[in-house]
């Protein structure tokens, strides 16, 4: 079916219903689509059409093949690379199984959840997944029963809804051994506490396991003040008083910091960002996987709606996608040089 789509410039949504001969589509489109299709030797799958064709059968006559991506940040800010990341997997992913994910914004001037529910009723939306808030405690007073739903992180403590997260203690884990691997041995973290609440204090709470397990001969300091800015703010006194070879954190503005500490006082200091961020490829850093997190957001939602499963789970699920690694230029391998220098 994406061979189908992209020969005809359609979307897989748009072909899967033209081959089911859906009277929402024009019969140009339909004679296109059937001849790519017989060109190619596409067949369908009489399984899934008979499971396709079952499910259609249970569902509300007004039941629109279109997934809402709820953005919760404050109204016209810009979207972060990672959501950007998560949106474009997201769309793809959901085309696959012949469903459009359009975007709405709970925060836009005369929104709120009511009205936002009122509307996606009305227009035969039953998928809902949640943008991360990016702010702790959330508590969100929406009707969600008539909706399969998925949040994104772990902002939003109710309604207690199945969510999609990376492994925070984990990703931790990867950068110290990364950090260990290169030849690092005084690490400094520089992570705000607003940042941190928002996933349980959990890479706290694993640079305190791997200090007290893991960290032979390795010196692991971290700077945690309340917000972003006082993390800038105090970077400078933190560096020259703790004299890390190695920096980390999660925030851009903060690692821009570094260098700018770095040059000003003529520093040799390794950057780590947890968080790999496209926009950023020098920083070396985790990668969390928010391509990954779209995917498996759209596959929980359809495998919700597949089941006619609306509202809160009575045991809601708990998916954490695993991060990976990306080199860059602002952590080199000084173990590596040491080795080379020796030989």
């Amino acid at each position: 079916m994406q061979d189908i789509a992209e020969r005809t410039g359609l979307s897989c949504s748009t072909v899967s219903r033209a081959l089911r001969n859906h009277p929402g589509i024009s019969d140009a489109s339909k004679h296109l689509v059937k001849q790519v299709a017989e060109e190619i030797g596409f067949t369908k799958n009489p399984l899934i059409s008979a499971l396709v064709s079952h499910f259609n059968r249970s569902r509300p006559a007004n039941f629109a093949s279109t997934i809402a991506l709820v953005h919760c940040l404050p109204w016209e800010t810009a979207l972060h690379p990672h959501m950007l990341q998560f949106l474009e997997a997201a769309q793809k992913q959901a085309q696959q199984f012949g469903y459009e994910l359009e975007e709405f914004y709970l925060n836009e001037p005369g929104m709120t959840p009511k009205r936002l529910v009122d509307i996606l009723k009305a227009r035969g939306i039953h998928g809902i997944i949640l943008e991360h808030f990016w702010r702790d405690n959330v508590k969100l007073d929406i009707d969600l029963s008539s909706f399969a739903c998925v949040a994104i992180g772990s902002s939003m403590t109710h309604p207690p809804v199945h969510r999609v997260d990376h492994q925070h203690f984990e990703e931790m884990q990867v950068i110290l051994r990364k950090l260990v691997e290169y030849g690092y041995k005084r690490i400094l973290f520089a992570i705000s506490l607003v940042s941190e609440r928002t996933n349980g204090m959990r890479r706290l709470t694993s640079i305190e396991e791997f200090s007290r397990h893991k960290a032979k001969g390795i010196s692991i300091e971290i700077f945690t003040p309340e917000t972003i800015q006082d993390t800038v703010d105090g970077l400078d006194e933190q560096i020259m008083k703790r004299k890390p070879d190695a920096v980390v954190s999660l925030h851009v503005v903060v690692l821009e910091e570094v260098v700018q500490i770095a040059r000003d006082r003529n520093l040799d200091l390794g950057i780590g960002c947890l968080g790999w961020n496209p926009k950023k490829p020098h920083f070396a850093g985790t990668e969390a996987s928010w391509d990954r997190k779209g995917q498996v957001a759209v596959n929980l939602i359809v495998d919700q709606l597949n089941r006619n499963d609306f509202g809160v789970p009575e045991n809601p699920s708990y998916t954490r996608v695993r991060c990976g690694w990306r080199d860059g230029s602002s952590l080199p391998n000084r173990s590596l040089a040491v080795a080379q220098d020796s030989k």
